[in-house]
């Protein structure tokens, strides 16, 4: 590909672990990579200066921090805003160049190469790492399963992205990955699971169970959802991670 964005938004979670291998994975699949960074506004001045300074050689768009506001701090409305805000820059920097992709991640997942055999997304298309079995609970907690989209990593053209930005201001009461999944089918988007890559996420125990972040995809290491809350807290303290990163309502990342 020639010219590609990757738009980092969330949490910085593990980004310290995570990052070298991201700006490999980029490098290798792209000529020309644009970075596009919104986090919240929740952490040291020196730490965001870090971020800045972990971009230096790289051609870094934009780097954000959004006020944590309450109405807005939620993992279904977060995510969304976080990409919508970043629609004006890329905008901007489009004047100059035509993206063949847009990537939507977050600071905690780890990417790699699954096939060499690279492919531009197609438009009204998303990519996904994969479907799921969710449950509208919130609306019935009898409900039957329902299809849902993952929603930590997605491959769009400019497009769709713009239009799946503007997510966070639809009610998702069916939870996330159900509520994607909808937009998509109203907005006659294609959902598809991406074939060329490994995207796996990584908890703060990714540091101790696999030091090299090279060797993370596929490998053996502890599960975060069975470590208790003591073992989280010290695993955070000891790697520099803040505990507001990980005080969430997700069971499956929260401490």
């Amino acid at each position: 590909m020639k010219h590609i964005a990757v738009m980092i938004r969330g949490h910085l979670r593990t980004w310290n672990y995570n990052k070298q291998v991201i700006f490999d994975f980029y490098d290798s699949i792209a000529d020309n990579v644009d970075y596009y960074f919104a986090t919240w506004g929740m952490y040291d001045p020196a730490v965001i200066s870090s971020v800045q300074q972990d971009f230096a050689g790289k051609n870094l768009i934009k780097l954000l921090t959004v006020p944590v506001v309450s109405d807005f701090y939620t993992g279904w409305i977060g995510p969304g805003l976080f990409s919508y805000l970043l629609i004006p820059y890329k905008r901007q920097r489009e004047k100059k160049v035509k993206y063949d992709a847009v990537f939507d991640m977050r600071p905690d997942v780890i990417i790699g190469l699954r096939d060499q055999n690279i492919i531009c997304p197609e438009p009204k298309t998303l990519y996904t790492t994969h479907f799921n079995n969710q449950r509208e609970i919130l609306i019935d907690p009898s409900s039957k399963f329902c299809i849902g989209l993952a929603d930590h990593f997605f491959v769009t053209t400019s497009e769709v992205y713009d239009i799946i930005s503007h997510r966070y201001i639809i009610l998702a009461l069916e939870g996330p990955h159900i509520a994607i999944q909808r937009i998509c089918a109203a907005e006659g988007i294609n959902a598809c699971t991406i074939s060329w890559t490994n995207v796996e996420m990584t908890r703060p125990n990714c540091f101790d169970d696999v030091p090299d972040p090279r060797k993370y995809i596929g490998s053996q290491r502890r599960d975060w959802i069975v470590l208790s809350s003591e073992e989280k807290i010290q695993l955070l303290n000891r790697h520099g991670i803040k505990l507001e990163d990980y005080m969430t309502g997700s069971t499956t990342c929260s401490i």
